[in-house]
């Protein structure tokens, strides 16, 4: 089950991980992984390639590329 505070950041990007970020979405996720599936299935901006996943403090813990979205 996913805690009501949000733990991770999902930080959509226009290319790589060097781009600037497109929007900075907090969320709540039991862990990592859970941040991963909750990235690959959200909203993304049009122009969004690849999600990062950070923990609050800024570390990346996962990334998702748009094109592996199932």
């Amino acid at each position: 089950m996913a805690s009501s505070d949000p733990n991770f950041r999902l930080q959509f990007l226009a290319a790589d991980h060097g781009e600037p970020v497109l929007e900075d979405r907090p969320i709540a996720a039991s862990d990592a992984d859970d941040a991963a599936r909750e990235a690959a299935f959200s909203g993304w901006p049009d122009s969004a390639r690849v999600c990062r996943i950070a923990d609050l403090e800024g570390n990346e813990v996962a990334s998702v590329s748009r094109f592996a979205r199932c």
